[in-house]
C-alpha cells in the first residue's frame, strides 16, 4: 500500500469517526457527500480521483495581490485572485497526502494538521490582502489630498479676486440658498426620503446642537498675546531666512531664551506637552502665567491649508473634531498670537482661539429641506474653535512666568529643524522639562520665602489669640468657682425671705381676692340672665320678619346664576367647535405655509389664550354668583 492509499484510508476513518463534520470532506465528490453514513467501505476511487483533480489545479495565483506587485497608485483592488478558501484547502490536503508518513500517524492527526495549515494559509492570504488594501487606501488618500489642494487653490484665488468681506458674504448667501432650496420646489419622492431619514435614529441627532465638551478639557490656560487671531510679518518673504538662524544668530541664542530643536512636524506636539507639564504644578495663590505664539508655514501654492475646526464631545472619545463651515484660512508665515489653549484631540493638536455658536449641517441631499425641518434658525451650541496646527507649525515661543518670581521669566523656543530628525522624543522632553523645572523651582523657592514673610504677622497674631484665649478661659473658670463659694449663702437667704413673704403676705391677699370675685359674680348673675333672655326674644322676632325677603332674594339669584351658567356653557361649546375647525384648517395648510408657520402658530396661541381667558372669566362670574346665593 502506497503512502497515498494509506493517507486515503486514514482520512476515511476520520471522516467516519467525525460523521462528516470535518474539512476532509473535500476529498469526496459533492454527489456522494450525503451518503457517507450509508457507505461501509472506503471510496478509494472517488478520493483518489479528487486528489488527481487537486494536482491539476496546483498552480499558484499570479494576481497582483498574491505576488505583491500592486501599483502604488492603484485606486481599486485588482480582480482575478483565484486563491479562494476552498482552493487553499485543496492545496493543503494535497501537500499533506504527498508527505504523509503512516508510521508516525495517530488517530486524528490528519484533521488537526489540515485545520492548522488551512488556517495558516488563510492568515497569509489575509496579510497579503491587507497590504493591498493599505496601498489602495494610501493612493486614495493621496488623490483626495491632491483634489483638496486644487479646491483650496481655487477658493483662495476666488478670495483674492473678490476680497475677504465679499467672499464671506457670498459663502453665507450660498449656504442660505442651499438650506431654503426645498421651499422653491421639490419632488414628493425626495421629501418622503428626507422625512423618513429625519425620523430615523441618525436624523434625531440633528435636532439639537453638537454636544459641548467637558469644560476642564478645553479650559483657557494661555494668555493671548494680542486680541487679533494672528499677525503677519511686515518684511518681504524674500528677506526671510530660517527662523532658527535668526534666533540662534552667529554668536549663540538670544538672551534669556532656551531654544530646543525638534524633528519636523513635531513642534505642535511638544508645545502642547510643555504646556501640559505646568498645569498639575499650579496651586491656590501660585499659578503660572503662560502665553504662546506659533508660526505656521505651508505650501499654499500646492493647495495646503490650515484647517479651521470646532471641538465637540465625542461618542467614543471625550473629544471630537468638527470641520468648520467657514472657509477661513491662514497665510504661510502667519503668527498665531491669540491661542488660549493647545488641546490634543485624537492625535491632532488644535490651537483654540475662541468660542462661537455652532450648528450641525444636514448631510446631502437632505440639507435642501433644512429650513422646513428646523426652521430659519437651526439649534446651536457654543463650542471652542481653533486651528489644526499639527503638521504646519514650524516655531512655537512659550513665555512662562510664575507671579512669585516675575524676573525669572522663561522664554522657551521650540524650532523644527531637519538635522534634528534623529533626536528621540525622550531627549526632547527631557530638555523641555529641565528648562521648565528650573523656572518652577526658582519660583517655588521665591514663593515659599514670600509666603513666610507675609504670613509671619498672621502666625504671630494667631499665637497671641491662642494665649489670650487660654488666659480668658482660666479667669472665667476661677470666677465661676468663686461665685459658687461666695454667692451660695446669699441665695439661701433670698430663698428663705421669698418663702416667708409668700406664706405671710401673698397667700392671705390671694384668698381675699378670690372671695370678692365670687361674691360679685353671684350678685350679678340674675341681671345678666334677664338681659340674655330679652336679646333672644328680639332676635327671634326680627328673623321671622326677614325670612320671606331672604327667600325671595335667594330664588332670584339662583335663577340668574342658572341662566348665566347655561349661556356660558353654550358659548364654551361653540368656541371649542370654532377652535377645532380652525386647527383642522391650519393642519391641512401646514405643508404649504411652513415659512409663515411661526406667526400663524403665535396667532392661534393668542386666540386660544384669549378664548380661554374669557371662558374662565365667565365661569368665575357664575361661580361668584352661586357663592353669594
Amino acid at each position: 500500500m502506497t503512502n497515498r492509499e494509506a493517507f486515503i484510508c486514514r482520512a476515511w476513518e476520520e471522516i467516519r469517526a467525525l460523521r462528516g463534520h470535518t474539512r476532509l470532506m473535500v476529498l469526496l465528490p459533492s454527489i456522494v457527500r450525503g451518503e457517507v453514513a450509508l457507505m461501509d467501505d472506503c471510496p478509494m476511487q472517488y478520493m483518489s480521483g479528487q486528489l488527481c483533480n487537486f494536482e491539476d489545479d496546483q498552480g499558484d495565483c499570479t494576481c497582483d495581490i498574491c505576488s505583491g506587485t500592486i501599483a502604488c497608485d492603484a485606486l481599486w483592488l485588482p480582480v482575478g485572485c483565484v486563491d479562494t478558501s476552498r482552493r487553499l484547502l485543496r492545496k493543503v490536503v494535497l501537500r499533506l497526502s504527498e508527505s504523509f508518513e503512516p508510521d508516525l500517524y495517530s488517530i486524528g492527526d490528519i484533521a488537526r494538521l489540515v485545520v492548522a495549515r488551512h488556517a495558516e494559509a488563510l492568515k497569509t492570504r489575509a496579510r497579503k490582502r491587507s497590504i493591498a488594501r493599505a496601498a489602495v487606501r494610501a493612493a486614495r488618500a493621496h488623490w483626495h489630498q491632491v483634489a483638496s489642494g486644487k479646491r483650496t487653490m481655487r477658493i483662495e484665488a476666488l478670495r483674492a479676486r473678490m476680497g475677504d468681506v465679499a467672499f464671506s458674504q457670498m459663502v453665507q448667501q450660498q449656504l442660505d440658498q442651499r438650506r431654503c432650496k426645498g421651499l422653491s420646489g421639490h419632488s414628493d419622492m425626495q421629501w418622503a426620503q428626507t422625512e423618513r431619514w429625519w425620523h430615523s435614529s441618525e436624523g434625531r441627532q440633528y435636532r439639537t446642537g453638537p454636544p459641548c465638551p467637558h469644560a476642564g478639557l478645553v479650559a483657557d490656560v494661555l494668555t493671548p498675546e494680542r486680541s487679533a487671531r494672528c499677525c503677519r510679518p511686515r518684511f518681504p518673504k524674500a528677506a526671510m531666512g530660517d527662523l532658527s538662524d535668526s534666533l540662534m544668530g552667529s554668536t549663540g541664542p538670544s538672551a534669556g531664551a532656551v531654544v530646543v530643536a525638534v524633528p519636523p512636524r513635531s513642534v505642535a506636539r511638544f508645545a502642547a506637552a510643555a504646556i501640559d507639564w505646568n498645569l498639575p504644578r499650579r496651586s491656590f495663590g501660585h499659578r503660572c502665567k503662560c502665553s504662546a505664539t506659533i508660526t505656521v508655514q505651508f505650501d499654499a501654492r500646492a493647495g495646503e491649508r490650515v484647517p479651521r475646526v470646532h471641538i465637540a464631545a465625542g461618542s467614543e472619545s471625550p473629544l471630537a473634531l468638527l470641520d468648520a463651515a467657514s472657509l477661513e484660512n491662514l497665510h504661510s508665515q502667519d503668527i498665531i498670537t491669540s491661542a488660549r489653549s493647545l488641546v490634543s484631540v485624537n492625535g491632532r493638536v488644535v490651537a483654540i482661539t475662541g468660542r462661537e455658536m455652532v450648528g450641525l449641517a444636514l448631510p446631502r441631499p437632505h440639507d435642501q429641506f433644512d429650513s422646513i425641518l428646523r426652521g430659519p434658525n437651526p439649534p446651536t451650541s457654543k463650542l471652542p474653535v481653533g486651528w489644526d496646527i499639527t503638521d504646519i507649525a514650524v516655531t512655537a515661543q512659550l513665555h512662562v512666568c510664575w507671579p512669585a518670581a516675575p524676573f525669572s521669566k522663561l522664554k522657551l523656543v521650540i524650532v523644527a529643524q531637519e538635522d534634528a530628525a534623529n533626536i528621540s522624543d525622550d531627549d526632547v522632553m527631557a530638555r523641555l522639562q529641565e528648562a521648565l523645572l528650573t523656572c518652577f523651582l526658582t519660583s517655588e523657592r521665591r514663593y515659599d520665602t514670600l509666603r513666610n514673610i507675609f504670613l509671619w504677622p498672621a502666625r504671630a497674631s494667631c499665637q497671641i489669640l491662642d494665649l489670650l484665649q487660654q488666659i480668658t478661659s482660666r479667669c472665667m473658670r476661677e470666677a465661676g468657682e468663686f461665685s459658687q463659694l461666695a454667692l451660695r449663702p446669699c441665695c439661701d437667704m433670698v430663698t428663705a425671705c421669698a418663702d416667708l413673704m409668700c406664706k405671710r403676705l401673698l397667700s392671705p391677699m390671694l384668698s381675699s381676692a378670690k372671695r370678692c370675685v365670687r361674691s360679685a359674680y353671684l350678685g350679678a348673675q340674675p341681671a345678666f340672665r334677664v338681659i340674655v333672655d330679652s336679646c333672644r326674644h328680639g332676635a327671634t322676632g326680627v328673623s321671622q320678619m326677614l325670612e320671606p325677603v331672604v327667600r325671595m332674594v335667594a330664588n332670584a339669584s339662583h335663577q340668574f346664576s342658572s341662566r348665566l351658567c347655561s349661556g356660558a356653557r353654550e358659548a364654551f361649546r361653540m368656541m371649542v367647535v370654532v377652535g377645532n375647525t380652525i386647527v383642522e384648517g391650519a393642519s391641512q395648510a401646514r405643508l404649504a405655509t411652513n415659512v409663515c408657520a411661526q406667526p400663524l402658530q403665535k396667532g392661534l396661541d393668542c386666540m386660544k389664550q384669549r378664548l380661554a381667558t374669557w371662558i374662565h372669566w365667565t365661569i368665575d362670574q357664575g361661580s361668584v354668583a352661586i357663592d353669594v346665593v
